[in-house]
């Protein structure tokens, strides 16, 4: 359970990190043996799996003390999210399935790693978004997600442009409250589901809030979205100098 009596966490370094998410995952119900690799950057568990740090630890290190734990329970719910069971049939699945927005290093890497350590990689399903980021299907639980890979989606009978079209209205419909105001000319997504950089893909929830000029997206972290107008005096100009 998230609560915000959590105890504040002072800057990690990287190895005391990895310490800190494995403690956690042991405590909380992992009973595989995990062994940190330093030279990846990485934990590995002894049935194969491996759990990249680089982006939790990125998140961690900029969120202040008082969020660092939410943090920690976020990335330990998803890597023992693995143990829970996605249904076997497309029907059954459907009204969970929700589109994520990750970094394309975090896909690129796990090919990296699948080169390096002689492995066949997974076959899984991303689309190129802008410069920087990919779109995954994920499976959605409360408290985590899993991603889809394109053997869930044959065993589906299902197309990746279906699913990710179903994944899309599922998003719409959690969609509905509007960006709030945080700064003369800035305004913030407010749904904090670990979605909020997603509705970019809403052209509709993005074209909702009266702006001046194109819209300008910013994704500062992995559950934050930021919106300005291009046009805007006040940091639209700035702002599209930055990017």
């Amino acid at each position: 359970m998230d609560t915000d009596n959590d105890v504040p966490i002072p800057m990690l370094s990287k190895e005391h990190f990895a310490e800190a998410i494995l403690d956690r995952m042991v405590q909380t119900g992992e009973t595989l043996p995990l062994r940190y690799e330093p030279q990846g950057f990485r934990l590995a568990s002894s049935d194969g799996h491996v759990f990249n740090l680089g982006n939790a630890y990125g998140e961690f290190s900029a969120a202040p003390p008082s969020k660092r734990a939410k943090i920690l329970r976020h990335y330990v719910r998803g890597w023992l999210s693995r143990y829970k069971t996605i249904p076997a049939e497309f029907a059954d699945a459907a009204p969970d399935l929700l589109p994520k927005i990750v970094h394309r290093f975090s896909v690129d890497v796990k090919k990296l790693h699948s080169q390096i350590d002689n492995t066949p990689p997974r076959a899984e399903f991303s689309q190129v978004f802008g410069e920087h980021f990919a779109t995954r299907l994920v499976y959605d639980w409360p408290v985590s997600d899993a991603e889809i890979d394109l053997a869930r989606l044959a065993a589906w009978k299902t197309t990746p442009e279906e699913a990710l079209k179903i994944a899309l209205e599922n998003l719409a419909a959690r969609s509905r409250e509007t960006l709030k105001r945080v700064a003369p000319g800035v305004l913030m997504g407010t749904w904090q589901d670990d979605y909020d950089p997603c509705r970019l893909l809403l052209p509709e929830v993005m074209r909702r809030p009266k702006i001046k000029g194109d819209p300008v997206i910013m994704l500062p972290n992995s559950n934050s979205l930021l919106l300005t107008g291009s046009d805007d005096p006040k940091i639209g100009r700035a702002s599209c100098r930055e990017r």
